[in-house]
């Protein structure tokens, strides 16, 4: 078992490299519950045969030792393939995160919309009653 600052550093260095960046995210990627990763930070401890088993390319020395290369030798293509995955899926969720918010804006301005609308309904409204309770008074709009 690793001593607790170095367990802490590996899990740090994997969610670096996963390019995660919440609990539940590294979660979802090794397959555990979202409290997991919490729990293993907190007690300096993780389970290096399953992160092993979630993330292959990871280097098993590393995950028990915390030494050494990280990732297991592949050839330079794989490598490369592997980094602009990442990058293309960080770029999609940093679109998908600025479309959520655009939507949310949109959906804050249709709401003032229909409230400015339901005040100029009712406020038609009163004064149709008006023009119609005093006849001979003409109320423009």
């Amino acid at each position: 078992m690793l001593p607790q600052d170095k367990a802490r550093q590996v899990l740090s260095d994997l969610r670096d490299y996963l390019g995660l960046r919440t609990h539940a995210a590294i979660a979802r990627r090794l397959g555990v519950s979202s409290h997991t990763p919490y729990m293993w930070i907190q007690r300096g401890y993780y389970d290096p045969f399953l992160i092993k088993e979630a993330v292959p390319e990871i280097s098993g020395d590393w995950l028990l030792t915390g030494e050494g290369e990280m990732l297991t030798p592949t050839n330079d293509r794989t490598s490369e393939e592997l980094s602009r995955l990442r990058t293309t899926i960080r770029r999609l969720e940093m679109e998908a995160d600025a479309a959520r918010a655009a939507q949310q804006r949109a959906e804050k301005r249709a709401d003032t919309v229909l409230e400015v609308l339901e005040k100029f309904t009712s406020t038609a409204t009163r004064a149709a009653v008006s023009r119609e309770e005093k006849p001979g008074v003409k109320i423009e709009l």
